[in-house]
């Protein structure tokens, strides 16, 4: 199935510079985003950044081992050639080498969908906005930009939703300097962030989240066996402690934590008040300064106890395997003294 994948070669600029690959492999409303504006910080160059390049492929589900996964907790084969393994290691694969001229029209549309590297640009010239194929000289110009951009970077992050840990690492057998983040986060919370966007489906509560959390449960598992491989990167952990937590991320990372970074850490995770009260209506997809510290608890009073209840008897072992608490009664969930985490 993969002998068509083949190792990227760079030209010798990019070999000298070592540049770092960065993979994130999230969920929906995980906390990937903030992740993402992070791992940027960490560059001596500015990083280049590709969020969600399979979305159009994959829609609402993502790619497993053993198939195309979706929100209904079902699993089938792949319906074309988009949808083999090895087109999507084949798409990451090309990004992280900037070879953006080799991508379908279809993983192009990603960068005028999401605030990606070069976004702002593709979006006031109306590049990849059309649903079907249109290349032209204005589209060849974005694509040599977004390739430049690219270039002069000495980090390429990818965040995805749609691959598993499983093929990242599968991905990483062709790719040097590849780093992978496993990002996880408390279901309850996650709950509590897609009913504001209106990201759940009208399957039953119950059949959502046992999808989601024994695909985070597999890609945890996975990862205690890829110890040395993927960072285990916890949003709770993360907002709770931030300038540890990304010290630690970043000497995985191989990057720099320069006092700059710690600075602009402290800004953006615990901002003066008066900044804080303007950004109390957030972008969807663009995070903002925000007191770290209270967000990671603030689904508590959002979401119903009946639905705690439902998550907490389809996640139980994903709770227990984060070390977050299982509230015995509402009385607990509303007492934001008693923290989530364990330890």
């Amino acid at each position: 199935m993969h002998k068509e994948m083949e190792k990227v070669t760079t030209n010798n600029q990019r070999e000298t510079t070592k540049v770092k690959n960065i993979l994130i492999v999230a969920y929906m409303r995980s906390g990937s985003t903030f992740t993402s504006k992070i791992l940027e910080h960490g560059s001596n160059t500015p990083a280049f950044f590709s969020m969600e390049p399979l979305c159009q492929i994959y829609r609402k589900c993502h790619r497993r081992k053993k198939g195309v996964c979706c929100p209904d907790n079902t699993c089938r084969g792949p319906l074309n050639r988009q949808e083999e393994i090895s087109f999507a290691l084949s798409v990451l694969q090309s990004i992280y080498a900037c070879n953006l001229t080799e991508l379908p029209y279809e993983i192009l549309r990603s960068f005028h969908a999401f605030p990606s590297t070069g976004s702002d640009y593709i979006q006031s010239a109306k590049c990849f906005e059309s649903k079907t194929s249109k290349m032209n000289v204005k589209q060849d110009l974005c694509l040599q930009h977004l390739t430049h951009l690219c270039k002069a970077s000495s980090v390429i992050i990818i965040k995805t939703l749609r691959v598993d840990i499983q093929l990242a690492m599968l991905l990483k057998s062709y790719l040097e300097n590849l780093y992978i983040i496993h990002l996880v986060r408390d279901p309850r919370a996650i709950l509590s962030s897609r009913k504001e966007c209106n990201g759940l489906t009208t399957d039953p509560l119950s059949v959502q989240f046992e999808h989601l959390c024994w695909t985070m449960q597999q890609n945890s598992m996975d990862v205690a066996r890829f110890t040395n491989n993927c960072f285990t990167l916890q949003y709770e952990r993360l907002a709770k402690e931030p300038e540890k937590v990304v010290r630690n991320l970043y000497k995985f990372c191989e990057l720099t934590f320069t006092s700059n970074t710690s600075r602009w850490l402290q800004q953006f995770t615990n901002p003066p008040m008066e900044e804080a009260k303007h950004h109390t209506t957030r972008s969807l997809v663009i995070p903002s300064p925000r007191n770290s510290s209270h967000v990671y608890q603030k689904w508590r009073q959002n979401v119903s106890w009946r639905e705690v209840e439902i998550i907490q008897r389809s996640c139980d072992q994903l709770l227990g395997i984060l070390g977050l608490h299982v509230f015995a009664g509402e009385t607990e969930l509303r007492n934001l003294s008693f923290d989530v985490i364990k330890n």
